[in-house]
């Protein structure tokens, strides 16, 4: 019902924002003004209206002093923003997060975007932009809710700012300090503010705003990229075997609190061998900052509580955000703002994926079988089944109630915690770690294994799609081999057809989709009998947005 609703809600807002027929002019209009153009000042457009944000750029020709853009709701300020001046009076970019803005927009208002009394120009080439459907909230109500000192912040989202925010503000200094004294457990290395809670402390002694999180990092003492990976590496399994929910991604890793309301966005610093900074995410300018400037640690302030910020603060802030930092710019944009990242220091790619997992794990649970499992226990004679990938056993309680044993075998420790916490009996069940990417895994747990039966089910539901292409034929190859006459082998995975993977589970957990070819021939190639082979995409689903699966079973002859 929630996923249904989320979708509902994510198809109201594309038919909310669709622009305004171009040609509409603002001249018969009372409520919009046609203005003379701001002296020194060309208007410049707005580039993007979408259900998430307003973006446009300006060119500042000999200004010295930042431009307010205004974006207004007929004649009421939604939000504002000081421009800098571009680099050498060159262009400079402005974004409005409002994703929550059009709840409020009716198909008979007019959103324009003004510098003084100036309209810029919209993406359709008008002056103002209507949605063509209507919100179901009203202009008034968020008119009072401005009014009452709520704001758009960086996602979007209309809600009372961080400063505001003391709840938010006691779980986020709270959490900040438990990740700091783990990672000083661990390394000796103090945690200090970055980012945007580092621009909130030094600019403005409090939280930003508009700001969406928590910010730290830790200064290694390596200068080896492969020594500051494969330590960030070690933090990040030292703070999930202290309890903290951890997801690693490129350039940081998410520590939340174990109620998951909470985020501390956690970086790793480090110095390059010629000295120079070295930033995973990036900074808003190249303006150095090394490893003499660095002077440690001192303690402020903040978020109503004492927390750590480098001594050295404004020099870093600098760096990150460029020589005007001191103007308020709460449409910051990082993909239009970026010059420069460090790509030789991302968090070891091999990593993410064991620790997203297990991660995953953690706080996931099914309560029913799998569709394929139903399918594979209706059709199939077990024995035993070799579960490869098995989570949190969802299918292997439903096996082993039709009278086969199960050996589960997975990555994850915590999706094997889970699966023995079932407790399906010690003598119809048995669940190991295996790592598939070493060869002769899933041989050497079965020698291992009490777990008897005839004939033998390798069973892999999502397996294939959630492992390199390289470590699939190696998987498939020892699978094939293992399997005696009479044994039977079922895949279930993604299809190339399938669109439901995001950034993240493809970048950061090894998630992808596969071409079916491949596996079936090689199950031809070593014996076995294709007994299904279809791919359909009414099978699941991910919130209303329907999953493309393959399923390929196949059954080893009784004459090979």
């Amino acid at each position: 019902m929630v996923r249904s609703k989320l979708g509902s809600v994510k198809r109201r807002l594309g038919r909310l924002v669709r622009g305004t027929p171009p040609g509409k002019a603002l001249v018969s209009d009372p409520r919009v003004v046609v203005p003379d153009l701001v002296p020194g000042l060309d208007l410049g457009t707005v580039e993007e209206v979408s259900p998430r944000q307003i973006v446009g750029a300006l060119t500042i020709a000999g200004q010295a002093e930042p431009v307010r853009v205004r974006l207004l709701v007929n004649e009421i300020e939604v939000d504002r923003v000081d421009v800098p001046p571009g680099e050498e009076g060159g262009v400079a970019h402005f974004r409005f997060p409002i994703k929550d803005m059009w709840r409020f927009c009716h198909r008979t208002d007019r959103i324009t975007v003004r510098v003084g009394d100036g309209c810029l120009g919209m993406p359709d080439g008008s002056l103002y932009y209507s949605p063509v459907a209507d919100g179901r909230q009203s202009l008034a109500k968020l008119t009072k809710r401005l009014s009452a000192g709520e704001i758009f912040n960086a996602g979007g989202v209309l809600t009372i700012p961080k400063y505001l925010d003391a709840e938010w503000q006691r779980t986020a200094t709270d959490l900040y300090w438990r990740v700091h004294d783990a990672v000083r457990e661990v390394t000796g290395y103090e945690t200090f503010l970055v980012y945007g809670s580092l621009l909130g402390a030094v600019r403005e002694g409090r939280p930003l705003g508009h700001d969406l999180d928590f910010d730290a990092a830790y200064m290694s003492q390596h200068r080896d990229p492969a020594l500051v990976m494969a330590e960030a590496g070690e933090v990040a399994l030292a703070l999930q075997a202290h309890g903290f929910p951890v997801v690693a991604r490129a350039s940081c890793i998410f520590v939340y609190n174990r109620e998951r309301t909470q985020r501390i966005d956690l970086y790793f610093y480090s110095f390059t061998a010629d000295g120079d900074v070295r930033l995973v995410l990036g900074a808003a300018s190249d303006i150095p900052f090394r490893d003499e400037m660095w002077e440690g640690t001192e303690e402020v302030e903040f978020a109503g509580a004492t927390v750590l910020i480098p001594r050295n603060a404004e020099a870093l802030v600098t760096t990150l955000y460029g020589p005007t930092w001191r103007v308020p710019n709460p449409g910051f944009n990082w993909a239009a703002a970026r010059v420069m990242r460090s790509s030789d220091c991302r968090f070891p790619a091999a990593l993410r994926p064991i620790i997203n997992w297990q991660d995953h794990w953690i706080h996931t649970a099914n309560d029913s079988p799998s569709s394929f499992g139903q399918v594979v226990s209706a059709e199939l004679r077990l024995g035993r089944v070799i579960d490869l990938g098995c989570g949190d056993a969802r299918d292997a309680a439903l096996f082993t109630q039709s009278g086969a044993t199960v050996l589960g075998l997975d990555r994850a420790e915590s999706a094997i915690k889970a699966a023995v916490a079932r407790d399906l009996g010690p003598e119809v069940a048995e669940f190991r770690t295996c790592d598939f990417l070493e060869a002769g895994a899933v041989g050497a747990a079965m020698r291992e294994s009490h777990v008897e039966g005839s004939p033998t089910l390798y069973y892999g539901r999502h397996v294939l799609d959630s492992i390199s292409a390289g470590t699939q034929g190696q998987l498939l190859d020892e699978v094939i081999g293992l399997a005696v006459p009479g044994d039977s082998i079922a895949l279930e995975f993604r299809g190339l057809q399938d669109d439901t993977l995001t950034a993240h589970e493809k970048g950061n957990c090894g998630r992808r989709v596969v071409d079916p070819e491949p596996v079936r021939s090689r199950l031809a190639e070593g014996g076995l009998e294709i007994l299904r082979d279809e791919g359909s995409s009414e099978w699941e689903s991910r919130g209303t947005k329907p999953i493309h699966l393959h399923r390929i079973v196949a059954r080893k002859g009784l004459d090979q």
